[in-house]
């Protein structure tokens, strides 16, 4: 392979790339989604409480030709509760709009969580992330 032919490839890799990541931030409906709850972070006004910070960990099908995406916001700082879905706002100013009924994750996802909580709570020994269920009460949460 020439130089040019290699960086043409490179910079078709590259713009595919920016296009998927463009489709899921203009897509802020994620197929399905779940909350997960970090535990313990440093309140910075009061060091003596330890907050939870709570991050949305969304994911969308891919379809047959591309494997499901998914993306775990910045950390939720607001949430609003609506008839059949759920808005939450990251602290990067990011919106998800979430429907009630898709709370979950596909096979693929549910590996990819799993990693992340499994990997946070090796960094604790005293079991540092979690799931948090379907059923909680979101507008009741501690948000940082």
């Amino acid at each position: 392979m020439s130089q040019n032919t290699t960086s043409k490839y490179v910079i078709n890799v590259i713009n595919k790339y920016k296009l998927k990541l463009k489709n899921i931030m203009s897509n802020p409906e994620p197929d399905k989604w779940i909350v997960i709850k970090f535990k313990e972070l440093e309140d910075f006004e009061d060091e003596d409480e330890k907050l939870p910070i709570y991050k949305l960990f969304a994911s969308w099908y891919g379809g047959y030709t591309e494997g499901d995406k998914w993306k775990m916001n910045s950390g939720i700082t607001k949430i609003k509760v609506r008839k059949n879905f759920i808005l939450f706002y990251g602290t990067s100013g990011s919106c998800y709009k979430c429907h009630k009924k898709s709370y979950g994750t596909s096979f693929y996802t549910s590996g990819v969580a799993s990693n992340i909580i499994e990997d946070e709570n090796n960094k604790n020994k005293n079991g540092n992330a979690s799931i948090m269920d379907e059923n909680t009460n979101w507008l009741e949460l501690d948000l940082i």
